[in-house]
């Protein structure tokens, strides 16, 4: 497991650590290249972990993604020499705050297991569990259970007929 340790800060600003690993699900959280693909909302899997040569394995310099989008980005593949490996490299994103000379630097992404139908909406997947326990709008049910491909792959959870449009 890598931790990755910033700034101390208090209880509304940003975790002082983020654990992540291999095989870990996340999302960016910013949009790093719209033409490319790599936009708020796009999910994959943490593939690689870079550390900073001599700074020790808690230090990371890139952290390798394997995209749900097998064709977004072609710019942010490779960025290890020699690499050959088909997966798409982020780095830290720099951000200046509105407190004057305070800057964020950190990974443009989070750990998703799950997300909004919100976030879903345009989105096409092979599978899905939804669940329906907090539906407010028929719209949303809507649009989560109509994401995936097949019903093969959906699985649906806390069912309310009565939260049901007729």
């Amino acid at each position: 497991m890598v931790i990755l340790t910033d700034l101390k800060g208090n209880s509304r600003d940003l975790p002082d650590n983020i654990r992540a690993a291999q095989e870990a699900r996340v999302m960016v959280t910013r949009n790093l290249d719209t033409e490319d693909s790599i936009v708020n909302g796009t999910f994959g899997t943490i593939a690689n972990i870079v550390p900073i040569a001599g700074c020790g394995p808690t230090t990371v310099k890139l952290i390798g993604l394997e995209l749900d989008n097998p064709t977004a980005s072609q710019k942010f593949r490779r960025k290890i020499p020699g690499a050959t490996d088909y997966l798409v490299y982020i780095e830290r994103f720099e951000e200046q705050m509105s407190k004057r000379g305070v800057v964020r630097r950190q990974f443009p992404m989070k750990l998703t297991f799950g997300c909004t139908a919100h976030k879903v909406q345009g989105m096409t997947m092979k599978s899905a569990v939804v669940c329906l326990k907090r539906v407010f709008e028929s719209g949303m049910a809507y649009v989560a259970l109509s994401r995936t491909t097949s019903l093969d792959g959906l699985r649906i959870i806390d069912f309310e007929e009565k939260k049901m449009p007729i």
